[in-house]
């Protein structure tokens, strides 16, 4: 389970994609609040290897991240 050595949500910035058909997995899910989440996306396209199978929308999502922790 991610966390802070003092305990609490990791401080480190996160981004998740989650790509193809809803499998239950929701961007604002019970979980969110362990993580330091500053770029949640959900993607029709895709699947297990997401960067591969739809490599435009993953590029985008590590620009995005990136472009907000700057």
């Amino acid at each position: 389970m991610p966390s802070s050595p003092k305990g609490g949500a990791a401080r480190a910035a996160t981004s998740t994609d989650l790509c193809g058909p809803p499998r239950g997995a929701r961007p604002n899910g019970p979980t969110r609040g362990l993580f330091n989440a500053v770029n949640v996306n959900a993607h029709a396209k895709g699947g297990h290897f997401g960067h591969y199978e739809n490599p435009e929308a993953y590029v985008g999502d590590v620009r995005e991240t990136f472009r907000k922790v700057r």
